[in-house]
């Protein structure tokens, strides 16, 4: 006996629906397997902490009034726009 868990209403529906259209465009939806990126040092998956650890300074100082200058903050998404990061987040939850 399988239970449903979900209930049946146009939100659930609609889910549904979008759901079947990605996995049209790219496949299964949820890939149990992707390449990670190794942005932080090459050969080491990435990493949360060590991706926040070496972006950091691109994080723009404020300025006197407690802002970023706009400037700054162009300047910080140029050079981040560069990179693209892949990592996959374990969930406790999920583990046997």
């Amino acid at each position: 006996m399988q239970t449903n868990y979900t209930e049946d209403n146009d939100q659930t529906r609609v889910r549904r629906e979008h759901l079947a259209e990605i996995a049209q465009l790219v496949g299964h939806p949820y890939p149990s397997k992707f390449e990670r990126s190794h942005v932080v040092e090459p050969g080491r998956d990435d990493t949360v902490t060590a991706i926040n650890e070496r972006f950091r300074p691109f994080e723009p100082q404020a300025a006197a009034d407690g802002r970023p200058a706009p400037e700054a903050i162009e300047h910080a998404n140029a050079e981040l726009n560069r990179v693209e990061v892949r990592l996959s987040v374990a969930s406790p939850h999920l583990r046997a």
